[in-house]
């Protein structure tokens, strides 16, 4: 019987799909483990049940309340969307507590990257409410489970945020999904380790010094590659466009 239920759970969350549970106390976990103490050993068994989530501005990140969901989904992989300012446009309004959003944005990224190792679907999308400075150099030195990796940062004319993905030496086999757009860096070794992509878009991004050779070394190693998107820039090195 138990068993059945915490099926029904799972089947409760999937109903919102695409959406993610988000990380509140009106969210679908919380609100499953609080209607009994039957239902609640249920829902705190069962980790997959808390792999899943979403922060949003709107909900505003409460560190305490990620760290329950970590902590509840145990070693299993998880996955999540971070979206911290307005997707359209990327201008969200600045209220009084900014400086303290701020904050807990900072803090909720940290808890994130603290469990990169079990990273599975995963999108960022970073507003000016939001810090990149724990994000400057985004490593997949230690995510063996990321399958999809989703990066945006906003573009704006009042602020400008810049992150690096760095795929230099990434150790990252299940990577099938990777979209990077706006103000990051990419950077990339001569041998990416980049056989399980399948699907590539690159959006208005500023390349690494070396030119237009990161996108090189992407496409000479990601020999599954089946869906590819570039748009770009390219500013200096529109040149290094004919070698595609």
């Amino acid at each position: 019987m138990d068993d059945i239920l915490s099926q029904v759970f799972l089947d409760v969350i999937d109903q919102d799909a695409p959406l993610l549970p988000l990380v509140d106390t009106s969210g679908v976990p919380f609100v499953l483990s609080h209607v009994c103490r039957a239902w609640r050993e249920i829902a705190l068994s069962n980790e997959l049940l808390w792999s899943r989530f979403r922060i949003t501005t709107n909900s505003s990140p409460r560190p305490q309340l990620l760290q329950m969901f970590l902590d509840r989904s145990r070693d299993t992989n998880i996955s999540f969307d971070v979206v911290l300012g307005d997707e359209t446009t990327g201008h969200i309004t600045l209220q009084a507590d900014a400086s303290l959003r701020k904050a807990a944005n900072a803090q909720a990224l940290m808890l994130l990257l603290d469990h990169k190792h079990r990273w599975e679907h995963v999108v960022l999308r970073l507003g000016v409410l939001s810090t990149t400075g724990e994000l400057q150099l985004l490593q997949l030195s230690n995510m063996p489970r990321l399958r999809t990796l989703v990066f945006d940062i906003p573009h704006s004319d009042n602020y400008r945020l810049s992150a690096k993905v760095d795929l230099s030496a990434s150790t990252a086999p299940a990577l099938s999904h990777l979209s990077v757009t706006n103000y990051i860096d990419i950077g990339v070794s001569k041998h990416p380790q980049l056989s399980g992509l399948t699907k590539l878009q690159i959006t208005d991004t500023f390349f690494t010094y070396r030119g237009f050779q990161p996108l090189l070394h992407i496409l000479q190693s990601a020999l599954n590659l089946e869906h590819l998107r570039v748009i770009n820039r390219f500013q200096d090195h529109s040149t290094d466009f004919d070698h595609l």
